[in-house]
């Protein structure tokens, strides 16, 4: 009889504080003030390369999240797949306007996403002008990545959306 192997669990990480109901993770980056890329885009850090923990000591059931250079393929194609860009917000704000009825208006939006080797996943992301201003204000500090991960071995599956804020986990 062939072996049943478990069903994959996943969940989401949210690399700030203040979501309920989902699995919360630290894994801030500073935003850079310049812009970075001909484009006019930035390139906002996702994930470091390897294996990476939550900066603020809480426990994370497989003991860290992890992404490679293989690994990071499957997060793109997942990322190329989706249709449509992700939204970079302020705070998370998409993810409480139900509770709070605030609204949730787009700082940003992720448009690709590129692995660099030794460095991690980044986002090239175009922010509006407002979001430009707040960054180089240093108004917000820190971009806040919410990404999938298999509950087993912590390896990043997807990346669903991103923050600008300044309360990072």
């Amino acid at each position: 009889m062939p072996q049943r192997t478990a069903p994959r669990k996943t969940r989401i990480a949210i690399c700030s504080a203040g979501a309920a109901a989902m699995a919360i993770a630290a894994c801030t980056f500073g935003v850079p003030v310049k812009t970075e890329l001909a484009s006019g885009m930035v390139m906002l850090q996702v994930t470091p390369a390897g294996s990476f923990k939550p900066n603020d000591g809480r426990a994370l059931k497989p003991g860290a999240w992890r992404i490679d250079a293989a690994s990071a393929q499957r997060v793109i194609e997942r990322f190329n797949a989706r249709g449509k860009p992700p939204v970079i917000d302020y705070e998370h704000q998409t993810l409480k306007k139900e509770q709070n009825g605030q609204p949730a208006p787009a700082a940003g939006w992720m448009r690709d996403l590129r692995w660099i080797e030794g460095q991690g996943l980044y986002a090239v992301a175009e922010l509006t002008a407002r979001a430009r201003e707040y960054i180089k204000a240093n108004e917000y500090l820190y971009f806040s990545p919410v990404f999938e991960y298999d509950e087993r071995d912590g390896t990043v599956l997807a990346v669903h959306m991103g923050a600008l804020t300044n309360d990072p986990g």
